[in-house]
């Protein structure tokens, strides 16, 4: 029997994932906690969530990725793990 893993069980340090309505890649740079509060003005109950930090990378060839060059710093995004949807792809 051949079991399927999720995005969540693939997604490790050092993968490469894909966000399908921007058309870019990114590698998965660290995990961390995100905490996010019940109320949008930070008071009042909240809970810590597991997440990714991201950068993007760029495609070079057939599986080959390089960080993006640009003269300015890289952006480095983080996002809870629960809200990487359908639009996410694990790449490797």
């Amino acid at each position: 029997m051949s079991s399927t893993k999720t995005f969540k069980e693939q997604v490790t340090v050092g993968s490469i994932i894909f966000h399908s309505p921007r058309n870019h890649y990114y590698t998965v740079l660290n995990k961390t906690s995100i905490k996010i509060h019940a109320d949008r003005r930070r008071c009042g109950e909240s809970t810590w969530l597991e997440g990714l930090i991201y950068t993007e990378v760029s495609k070079t060839g057939e599986g080959d990725f390089v960080w993006c060059s640009s003269k300015k710093k890289p952006n480095y995004f983080s996002r809870p793990l629960d809200l990487f949807d359908s639009d996410w792809l694990f790449i490797r």
